[in-house]
């Protein structure tokens, strides 16, 4: 359309000429007559010229008018009633920084509280125009992008609410008093921002929802009448209800009958009013209140009490993902602190939620039932809409959201950032799910300029639709359908992404009650699935009458038709299901992990079937399964750097604890699926051990850290934070890396030497009870059991001798006192935590001491020999060796292999020249052991060999695999039968499938009696000059 700016440059005395930028966009724009009349009103309904002539003379501001004119005549028609305030600056400077013009120069905060109801309308409607009009002028110029438009008007949000608030409360203290904490100041109420204000990514024309909130204080005080503190929205909410204290200090007596409930709720209704209300100058904020507890039936502003109750008790699957995005605004900022506790764990949960994938599905399956499945014009509700592309991350917020702390943010765009930084979203997956967030959220922001109106549906009218797509340079119209397209594939990107993220999860295709039912009667027989039915329908109606519950019942239906639950092991799997389904309960993100992830049942009925005690620990606690997916103990710096973490992380003691407890038994678990998929390869002794040092060494830290707290810092420790001159060192399997899944610890703990500490305490007391300390840590019951069983009887000193000598004392004890058994319990020392100088001082003083005393060979295998019969002995009393096979404490058992290894490492060093092994090496015990390890000064075993005669070596070496069979079988027979004694009888071969399958009874008693004579034999070579 043809258009002349000769009138209008008339009007205001200019050459037209000046106005070329502005006939420039108009004709860009096709000069739409709807534009064009707005602006010919707009110019002429100035009294005077001049100063409107002089803001046309920056170039942005006769852009941004034609821009405005077309893309948002709302505003410009709101300008209209007063057309000089263009006059006097308001579109000026429009490159600059875009910052919000401050509320002081509407309105002096002295004078705020003062104002009538109508007047402090009128002041915070023209302070938000005035506002929104520069931010859509910056917006439609390309000054800005969407997502700095969509904070800004969160900002103008979070100011209007805060002067809104503070205005209404003063007026209800005037009219009906103050409410006051118990000790008598002010007890404002708190004001919680949710949605896309929560996330301060807001809208162009959107409500804001909030959730008001009290402190639940008594009664009011009397009403005071005199001037209420400044209302500045730039001044933080802790220093404004700060100015209320000094007034409720002079306040006496209450106000009869009053309610502090009450008086929060007419705050609301107050505060409601004064930003909702429509007037002549507009509208400050729709409010929406409907996300409070109980929604439109409960209280406006409830306690905190009745909230953190609702939450805890009744908040649903929505809620939890509304909370995702709860930010305090205003108000009592110890109030949100509270409510941010309760809040956390109700939102984010310690495990991997895979029910939030189940549950964000069916918010938006319930939308498109609502709203219909289509949409297809809709940008926020529709497919591959703003909704879908929220979702996709608010799904995994939840997920992970329990165990990353990053994660737990309000803002989209943060999250995403987050999730691309914890890879748990390729870096190009998350930047290209935010470009398609940010171009749903430019459509949506420019259909809402054209009236401020909260619409998301794209118009069926071209014409309309080339206002909302407009990029305001020339031929549009042309472009607009690759525009259109390029949103259409957006959207796409987003259907499919969100699809592939829910796939799976919803209630539909669960089965009917007669195929389950119909399942455990083929697979369990008439009688034992009878009883299973009847437990399993108990569980069933128990289920139905709990929060989430039919959810459950709907996926424990599913899981009863996998042929997995009923196969047949050592173990039947099937009772250990049911027991699991009972432990698990109404908790929906468990099953919900289980659909998620179908490999996991497999892995789950091995453990059931194979893992025998060791499966207890699962069945107890069903959330365990996230460490089939989460945890990983096994890299490059084992469990230790995972622990550490759990030290660094945890609040107290009591949460240290728990946590390393549920932690380490989750890596347990993870183990034992080592050990049941290949038992022979040894690998899971490894990973034991390296799991029992990496727990020594973080109880060993945090024993340190609180002793050093109480009792000062020993003399010689470093300001580091160092452990100092205090050494934990491991005996038994523990030393040789050998851990079996029942293994106890052997430790000895040692420090250098005697001195005071910076509080004066001695170092024997302060080591002394870092030890004691260490032990109660390690011992420590809670409801994942202990840590581990300590055993301090191979200790030098015994189990009632000193527990933690310093070195000259121990030094001592082995160059006079030490018995040759006690050299035998250190063939396995291996330092472990704490000062490794002062381990490696201890392992080279016990090499020389062993070589300083005089020995012969004779006295050294006479005396060894002689401790093995004599256990043998004790051990053996009331055995019925024809009934029973003691896998353990006999000669021909693990512990005479043991011992005669022992004693060839023994005078092995009797014989060896000075230095060629200077310390005992904790492999030798099991040389041959596929996981020992060597020593730094090479393979020790090779070094053995060569101070070992040929005829020693050959007979133990032989002698080797009938010992790790014995050992093989204990482990697993440890593994199936409670309380294991080391003691085998023929009715636990014939019982368990594990067993039965590698191993006879007769077979085994052959092998014990061909170790007997074997070892026998050996200790004869050994002894022999």
């Amino acid at each position: 359309m043809a258009f002349d700016i000769s009138p209008w440059a008339g009007w205001l005395r200019l050459p037209p000429e000046r106005l070329a930028p502005l006939a420039q966009e108009l004709r860009a724009l096709e000069a739409p007559p709807e534009a064009l009349h707005i602006l010919e009103r707009l110019l002429h309904e100035a009294d005077d010229p001049a100063p409107l002539a002089s803001a046309l003379a920056e170039e942005s501001v006769q852009r941004a008018l034609a821009r405005l004119a077309y893309a948002a005549p709302f505003l410009l028609r709101l300008l209209m009633r007063r057309p000089a305030a263009l006059g006097q600056g308001l579109l000026d400077d429009l490159p600059g920084d875009g910052a919000l013009r401050p509320f002081r120069d509407y309105c002096a905060p002295a004078e705020c509280p003062t104002l009538d109801e109508a007047a402090l309308m009128a002041v915070l409607r023209r302070w938000k125009y005035d506002n929104l009009l520069r931010i859509t002028a910056r917006d439609l110029l390309g000054l800005q992008d969407t997502a700095r438009t969509c904070r800004q008007m969160s900002d103008l949000a979070d100011a209007l609410i805060r002067v809104a608030y503070r205005y209404a409360f003063a007026i209800q203290v005037r009219r009906r008093g103050l409410p006051r904490q118990a000790g008598g100041g002010p007890a404002p109420g708190l004001v919680v921002g949710m949605g896309k204000l929560g996330g301060q990514e807001l809208n162009y024309a959107s409500d804001v929802d909030l959730i008001f909130v009290n402190g639940g204080s008594g009664p009011l005080s009397a009403p005071i009448l005199a001037d209420a503190p400044p209302i500045d929205p730039d001044e933080p909410p802790e220093a404004h209800w700060s100015r209320w204290a000094a007034l409720a200090a002079g306040v006496r007596g209450d106000t009869p009958g009053s309610s502090s409930d009450e008086f929060h709720n007419q705050v609301v209704r107050y505060f409601t009013r004064l930003l909702a209300q429509k007037t002549e100058e507009g509208i400050g904020f729709r409010v929406d209140t409907d996300l409070r507890p109980m929604g439109r039936s409960g209280h406006l502003s409830p306690s905190i009490a009745l909230v953190e109750d609702y939450y805890v008790t009744h908040g649903r699957e929505w809620e939890r993902t509304a909370m995702i995005k709860a930010r305090p605004v205003e108000g009592n900022m110890a109030l949100w602190e509270r409510l941010a506790e309760t809040l956390r764990p109700f939102v984010y949960r310690r495990y991997l939620d895979f029910g939030a994938l189940e549950g964000v599905a069916l918010i938006k399956h319930d939308i498109n039932r609502q709203h219909g499945a289509g949409q297809a014009r809709n940008l926020k509700l529709g497919r591959g809409g703003i909704r879908e592309n929220e979702f996709f991350v608010q799904a995994q917020q939840l997920l992970h959201g329990g165990r990353r702390p990053a994660l737990q943010v309000t803002n989209h765009a943060r999250a995403v950032e987050e999730l691309m930084a914890g890879d748990l979203l390729p870096q190009a997956d998350g930047r290209a799910h935010l470009a398609d967030y940010w171009c749903l959220r430019t459509r949506e922001n420019r259909l809402q300029m054209v009236d401020e109106a909260q619409v998301q549906e794209l118009p069926q009218d071209a014409g309309e639709r080339l206002r909302v797509f407009h990029d305001f340079a020339p031929d549009f119209a042309r472009r607009l359908p690759a525009a259109e397209a390029a949103l259409a594939q957006a959207r796409e990107r987003v259907a499919e992404r969100f699809a592939g993220l829910v796939r799976g999860t919803g209630e539909e295709n669960y089965p009917q009650s007669d195929v389950w039912q119909a399942a455990l009667r083929e697979r369990l027989g008439e009688a034992p699935a009878q009883a299973a039915l009847q437990r399993v329908n108990s569980l069933m109606t128990s289920l139905m009458r709990t929060r989430m519950g039919e959810r459950c019942v709907f996926k424990l239906s599913r899981l009863l038709t996998l042929p997995a639950l009923y196969r047949q092991g050592t173990a039947a799997g099937f009772p250990r299901w049911l027991e699991f389904a009972e432990q698990i309960g109404n908790r929906n993100a468990i099953y919900s992990l289980i659909e998620a992830n179908p490999s996991i049942v497999d892995w789950i009925d091995l453990i059931f079937r194979e893992g025998g005690v060791q499966a207890r620990q699962l069945i107890r606690h069903p959330e365990f399964l996230e460490s089939f997916l989460s945890l990983t103990g096994s890299g490059a710096g084992g469990p230790l750097p995972l622990l550490q973490g759990v030290l660094a992380q945890a609040r107290d003691e009591e949460e240290f604890i728990l946590e390393l407890q549920m932690t380490k038994s989750q890596l347990v678990i993870q183990i034992l699926m080592t050990y049941l998929h290949d038992p022979g390869s040894h690998e899971h002794r490894r990973l034991l051990s390296e799991l029992a040092d990496a727990t020594i060494t973080v109880c060993a830290r945090h024993a340190w850290n609180t002793l050093v707290e109480r009792l000062g810092l020993p003399e010689g420790a470093g300001a580091d934070g160092a452990i100092g001159d205090f050494a934990v060192l491991a005996m038994g399997k523990l030393g040789s890396r050998e851990m079996h899944f029942n293994s106890d610890l052997d430790l000895v703990f040692l420090y250098a030497r005697d001195g005071k500490t910076s509080a004066g305490r001695s170092h024997y007391e302060f080591y002394t009870k870092l030890a004691q300390k260490l032990d109660s840590l390690l011992t420590s019951q809670t409801q994942f059991g202990r840590l581990y069983e300590l055993d301090h009887r191979l200790r030098p000193f015994g189990a009632k001798g000193v527990l933690v000598p310093n070195l000259s004392a121990y030094l001592n004890f082995l160059g006079s006192e030490a018995e040759v058994w006690n050299f035998q319990a250190l063939t396995r020392l291996r330092h472990l935590a704490g000062s490794a100088g002062l381990g490696q001082a201890l392992l080279a003083a016990t090499a020389r001491a062993w070589r300083g005393r005089p020995r012969k060979r004779r006295e050294v295998v006479a005396a060894v020999r002689h401790m093995l019969l004599r256990l043998v002995r004790e051990h053996s009393q009331g055995v019925d060796t024809d009934q029973v096979l003691p896998l353990k404490y006999a000669v021909g058992g693990m512990i005479g292999f043991e011992f005669l290894r022992q004693c060839q490492f023994l005078v092995a060093q009797l014989d060896a020249p000075p230095g060629a092994l200077p310390q005992p090496s904790p492999g030798l015990a099991t040389a041959g052991a596929p996981h020992r390890e060597a020593s730094s000064d090479g393979d020790d075993a090779a070094a053995a060999a060569r101070w070992t005669r040929p005829q020693e070596h050959e007979m133990i070496t032989n002698l080797l695999p009938m010992y790790l069979d014995l050992s093989d079988l204990d482990e697993r027979l440890a593994l199936h039968v409670e309380h294991f004694a080391h003691r085998a009888t023929a009715e636990m071969f014939d019982k368990l499938e594990a067993v039965r399958a590698r191993w006879r009874f007769d077979e085994i008693r052959a092998v014990m009696r061909r170790m007997e004579l074997g070892v026998l034999a050996a200790f004869d070579v050994l002894e022999a000059p």
